[in-house]
């Protein structure tokens, strides 16, 4: 094989898809979410799935599109609070305070 016939350089043609990374970073963000914020998550950003519209969405999972506005807010909330470093005092995310876990 001469030069001019090598094949281009790739970094990251032994490392999997960059994608596979960010893939697990989210799941790692989303797992701690309750499970209807969790499923609306994964429909919504197309995460494991194709993106889905508030009305696919809505009709998916049985609720209203008022309903999907709501969790998406809750979801987009928890997800903040679960990504601030633990030795920051917070409020209590909309989930713990469902769930009656809330650290203050």
């Amino acid at each position: 094989m001469t030069a001019h016939q090598l094949a281009p350089f790739d970094p990251l043609a032994d490392q999997g898809s960059p994608n596979q990374h960010l893939d697990a970073a989210i799941d790692r963000a989303i797992r701690d979410l309750p499970p209807l914020e969790l499923r609306f998550v994964r429909l919504r950003y197309g995460v494991g799935a194709p993106r889905r519209r508030p009305r696919d969405i809505a009709r998916r999972l049985g609720i209203s599109r008022g309903r999907v506005h709501q969790l998406e807010l809750l979801a987009l909330r928890d997800l903040r609070a679960l990504s601030m470093p633990r030795d920051v005092p917070r409020r209590a995310s909309a989930a713990e305070r469902r769930r009656g876990t809330a650290r203050i």
